[in-house]
């Protein structure tokens, strides 16, 4: 349960995959809307033979009980394109069930104070190592951070 003792945690239904008889189908991670990358891991949890994972009426990924690295446990990797609606579906005729997770979850960090402040923790040499691999060399990038730290900052401290 979380603080308001109303939410319950991904693992109540991990717990309600492995135990339960009861058919349901959960998509894990709802409230994490703010992911970066190119694409980002989705994880339903599930008692019923197989799941379909859609964006919108999209066919994103089907996964049978087979393909599942864990029992009650569909991983599924979604190319993050913006704002999505996910929905997962399980079971047919009189078990199927569904959920559904909508957000941004490609968002900026616009409006996002955690992670902007994140952000600002980390040097700019550091970001563009990670970025950039072996396309811009060390020493252009202590250049490239060098003159930026040279930037006359405004009154507020803000650059």
């Amino acid at each position: 349960m979380e603080f308001d003792h109303k939410t319950r945690k991904d693992a109540f239904y991990l717990y309600k995959a492995l135990w339960s008889s009861e058919p349901f189908v959960h998509i894990c991670g709802r409230r994490f809307v703010n992911r970066t990358g190119d694409k980002t891991l989705v994880r339903v949890y599930s008692n019923l033979p197989g799941v379909t994972l859609y964006d919108g009426d999209v066919v994103l990924a089907r996964q049978n009980y087979t393909d599942c690295s864990q029992k009650g446990v569909y991983l599924f990797e979604v190319p993050l394109t913006g704002e999505m609606h996910l929905r997962a579906e399980a079971g047919e005729g009189a078990q199927a069930v569904s959920d559904e997770s909508r957000g941004d979850v490609a968002k900026s960090t616009e409006g996002n104070k955690a992670l902007q402040q994140m952000l600002a923790g980390m040097k700019f040499e550091s970001l563009l190592l990670k970025a950039g691999g072996n396309v811009i060399s060390k020493e252009m990038i202590r250049n490239i951070n060098e003159t930026l730290q040279k930037v006359p900052k405004n009154k507020d401290g803000a650059k």
